[in-house]
């Protein structure tokens, strides 16, 4: 075994992912499948907000982890997880994100 640092073990249900998340998730799936889900994070990071049938996907957590945003590209709930500090995302997350973020650009209709 090595000196460094080891994730500390703990359950799926633990981190915020048991039944509820799971049973939540499969309900979303089928939206997803059509291509109509909206990335439910406060930053994406993809050209559009809506999910592609076949783009990775994630059931975001609210951010006192008590519930859930919705569906989210990978990329966006990661970026969260980092913004927010999370240790499993780290530095490599935030870099992809810094690269991806686009400003957001003024409704045409909105003066």
């Amino acid at each position: 075994m090595s000196g460094g640092w080891q994730r500390p073990v703990t359950s799926a249900s633990d981190r915020g992912y048991g039944a509820d998340h799971v049973r939540q998730r499969a309900q979303l799936a089928p939206i997803v499948a059509t291509g109509k889900a909206m990335c439910a994070e406060v930053i994406c990071l993809e050209q559009s907000r809506l999910i592609a049938p076949d783009a990775p996907w994630d059931l975001a957590h609210t951010e006192d982890r008590s519930g859930w945003r919705g569906p989210a590209h990978r990329a966006c709930n990661a970026n969260e997880a980092s913004r927010r500090g999370g240790a499993a995302s780290g530095a490599r997350a935030k870099a992809r994100a810094a690269a991806r973020y686009r400003p957001a650009e003024r409704h045409p209709g909105l003066l």
